[in-house]
């Protein structure tokens, strides 16, 4: 039998050993958080060890697939548990869940020892300012081969979902894209786009 044991901020120890000389094989010196969650039982599969059939674990971990893992020299994972993170953003704490981490490793199939550094929501936030701005470099390149009321207009618009995805872009410019699309026959969508960065503007 294998004994899991857990630690807040470092994840899970997988071992037939005590904790003590366990814990100083695998990470070096002492540390009091680590606390025993199961008793699992492994079986040899086809490259790796696995769970043996029918065992469940505590609420909150999972059982990692080897087969489906990209690892190094430490092997794969074969259990995921709860980590506590900070944000590196919102500097809050949060819970880096067991589902998480099996996706990250799994289902993307990045490196097992990748780990995310930010919360849900700042991750979300991240994706949504990366997205925003792929949109306005694609209005820019847009504009410039195809100059016209509805290029100029997509410019603004996209220089307004940068600022409001929490990025910086220049509401001046949008004004410019707004004027150029006016004179080409835009004047009541550039009216409308133009009230929208006003009230941005009045925001900050």
């Amino acid at each position: 039998m294998e004994r899991l044991f857990a630690h807040p901020q470092r994840g899970v120890l997988l071992t037939d050993e005590p904790l003590a000389p366990a814990y100083r094989r695998y990470c070096g010196g002492k540390d009091s958080d680590w606390r025993e969650v199961a008793a699992v039982a492994l079986v040899r599969g086809d490259w790796y060890w696995v769970p043996a059939p029918g065992q469940r674990l505590p609420a909150g971990f999972l059982w990692g697939d080897p087969a489906r893992q990209r690892f190094g020299l430490g092997g794969p994972v074969l259990v995921f548990g709860p980590i506590d993170k900070v944000c590196r953003d919102c500097k809050e704490p949060f819970v880096h869940t067991a589902r998480e981490q099996k996706h990250l490793a799994e289902t993307l199939q990045l490196l097992t020892d990748v780990t995310t550094v930010r919360c849900r929501s700042c991750r979300r936030a991240k994706v949504a300012l990366e997205r925003a701005r792929v949109a306005y470099a694609a209005a820019l390149r847009a504009v410039e081969q195809a100059p016209s009321a509805a290029t100029h207009l997509d410019v603004a618009r996209a220089i307004l979902d940068v600022v409001a995805a929490g990025g910086r872009a220049p509401l001046d410019r949008a004004l410019g894209h707004c004027r150029r699309a006016r004179r080409l026959g835009a004047a009541a969508s550039a009216d409308r786009v133009e009230s929208q960065i006003a009230a941005r503007r009045a925001a900050r």
